[in-house]
Protein backbone atom coordinates (compact mmCIF):
# COMPACT_ATOMS: atom_id res chain seq x y z
CA UNK A 1 0.00 0.00 0.00
CA UNK A 2 1.56 3.39 -0.67
CA UNK A 3 0.62 6.18 1.27
CA UNK A 4 0.49 10.13 -0.37
CA UNK A 5 0.80 12.70 2.14
CA UNK A 6 -0.70 16.04 0.94
CA UNK A 7 -0.45 19.74 1.84
CA UNK A 8 -2.97 22.40 0.77
CA UNK A 9 -1.74 25.06 -1.04
CA UNK A 10 -0.33 28.23 0.40
CA UNK A 11 -2.94 30.31 2.90
CA UNK A 12 -3.78 34.27 2.25
CA UNK A 13 -2.68 34.94 5.73
CA UNK A 14 0.95 36.87 6.35
CA UNK A 15 4.06 34.69 6.17
CA UNK A 16 5.29 33.36 10.22
CA UNK A 17 1.68 33.36 11.44
CA UNK A 18 0.77 30.36 13.14
CA UNK A 19 -2.53 29.48 11.21
CA UNK A 20 -3.04 26.00 12.14
CA UNK A 21 -6.24 25.26 13.99
CA UNK A 22 -8.11 28.34 11.70
CA UNK A 23 -10.40 27.75 8.81
CA UNK A 24 -8.13 30.31 6.71
CA UNK A 25 -8.75 29.74 2.75
CA UNK A 26 -5.63 29.23 0.50
CA UNK A 27 -4.81 31.02 -2.69
CA UNK A 28 -6.94 30.29 -5.81
CA UNK A 29 -4.30 30.33 -8.25
CA UNK A 30 -1.77 28.48 -5.99
CA UNK A 31 -4.34 25.82 -5.56
CA UNK A 32 -5.27 25.70 -9.08
CA UNK A 33 -1.39 25.19 -9.49
CA UNK A 34 -0.89 22.63 -7.09
CA UNK A 35 -4.11 20.34 -8.16
CA UNK A 36 -2.13 20.71 -11.30
CA UNK A 37 0.85 19.23 -10.50
CA UNK A 38 -0.48 16.62 -8.40
CA UNK A 39 -2.55 15.38 -11.32
CA UNK A 40 0.17 14.99 -13.24
CA UNK A 41 2.27 12.58 -10.77
CA UNK A 42 -0.49 10.94 -9.11
CA UNK A 43 -0.98 6.96 -9.38
CA UNK A 44 -3.49 5.76 -12.10
CA UNK A 45 -5.95 4.16 -9.28
CA UNK A 46 -5.22 7.01 -6.64
CA UNK A 47 -7.79 5.07 -4.05
CA UNK A 48 -9.22 7.10 -1.20
CA UNK A 49 -9.00 10.07 -0.49
CA UNK A 50 -9.11 11.45 3.54
CA UNK A 51 -9.04 15.36 4.68
CA UNK A 52 -9.71 17.43 7.20
CA UNK A 53 -12.71 19.50 7.57
CA UNK A 54 -11.18 22.88 6.76
CA UNK A 55 -11.69 24.84 3.77
CA UNK A 56 -8.27 24.72 2.16
CA UNK A 57 -8.31 21.25 2.10
CA UNK A 58 -11.34 20.96 0.68
CA UNK A 59 -10.47 23.72 -2.02
CA UNK A 60 -7.19 21.31 -3.34
CA UNK A 61 -9.70 17.97 -3.22
CA UNK A 62 -12.33 20.42 -5.79
CA UNK A 63 -9.68 21.68 -7.63
CA UNK A 64 -7.90 17.85 -7.80
CA UNK A 65 -10.90 16.70 -9.16
CA UNK A 66 -11.20 19.24 -12.14
CA UNK A 67 -8.55 17.31 -13.35
CA UNK A 68 -8.51 13.67 -11.90
CA UNK A 69 -12.07 12.74 -11.44
CA UNK A 70 -10.87 9.53 -10.87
Amino acid sequence: MNLWLLRHAQVDLPPGLCYGGTDALALAGATAGAAFDLAQVLPARPGLLWMSGLQRTHQLAHALRRHRPD
